[in-house]
């Protein structure tokens, strides 16, 4: 997928390498991009491209070329092309869940009112749902659980204010009258620069059914050089979370279970000297 996502006023969508013109940004995002970053040259086809020698005749390698630096640079802004790919690789990983509904930029041209009429249609309501949303300058994970009709918000930053923001935008593609928003809480605090590898693991989580409250995600540099390997490797995979973490909670567990057949013994026991009496 290339680094080329760009909107126009009339609502097109632009390869910035091979000048292409898209009516929409899945298309973009999909297309076979016949430039080639290595030897600068544009090539009349993407066989053509592919054809040639040059060291980024992988078209693979190539993505990761063009996403490594939006990636790999602590401090800096996760772009959209690459949840867009994290979106991508999730459905493939996960073809029974329901993901990327609407890519981020489609729901800001809806927001802003650029189109006629709203679609006709939202997420289905018997289906795992998962997307990934933009809310001013943040990425926000949501997912539709249909064990229990809750529509879950993972939010990195825990600021329950960006709920009422949030709302217009979930309203354009989930059924939030049969599905309860709940902002999860509990998720570890992380810089607002963050945001983005870790909305990747939550999605990533939820697309697993593991809800991300019960992790304790890594920081930052660790997260984001997961999601580059992830893309490396075309490859999506849990991202790293602490050991000790998943050690608690298994401890817990087994304190748990400790606790519960020492009442069953007390109880059984407590039986045993009614009966003699």
């Amino acid at each position: 997928m290339d680094k080329c996502t760009s909107k126009s006023r009339n609502m097109s969508y632009v390869c910035h390498q091979c000048n292409r013109t898209f009516n929409s940004e899945k298309r973009l995002c999909n297309h076979k991009c016949s430039y080639c970053t290595e030897c600068k040259k544009l090539y009349s086809t993407f066989q053509k491209l592919q054809e040639h020698k040059c060291k980024s005749t992988d078209v693979n390698r190539t993505t990761v070329t063009l996403h490594s630096c939006d990636i790999m640079k602590h401090g800096e802004m996760i772009t959209d092309d690459v949840i867009c790919t994290v979106l991508s690789l999730i459905k493939e990983e996960c073809p029974t869940v329901n993901v990327g509904f609407m890519l981020p930029a489609e729901v800001e041209v809806l927001k802003r009112n650029i189109l006629q009429s709203l679609p006709g249609q939202t997420i289905p309501i018997n289906q795992h749902a998962i997307n990934i949303h933009y809310l001013d300058n943040h990425w926000i994970t949501t997912w539709q659980d249909p064990c229990d009709l809750k529509l879950k918000i993972y939010d990195s930053l825990q600021n329950q204010n960006r709920v009422t923001q949030l709302m217009p935008i979930l309203r354009l593609m989930y059924d939030t009258q049969i599905y309860t928003p709940k902002y999860v809480t509990g998720l570890t605090q992380q810089r607002e620069i963050s945001c983005g590898a870790f909305a990747s693991a939550y999605a990533v989580s939820c697309a697993y059914h593991k809800p991300p409250e019960q992790f304790k995600f890594m920081c930052d540099l660790q997260m984001r050089k997961h999601l580059y390997e992830c893309i490396q490797n075309h490859s999506i995979s849990m991202f790293p979370y602490s050991a000790q973490e998943e050690i608690l909670k298994t401890k817990d567990e087994s304190n748990l279970l400790l606790l519960n057949e020492i009442e069953r013994q007390k109880n059984l026991q407590t039986k045993k000297t009614m009966i003699k009496n």
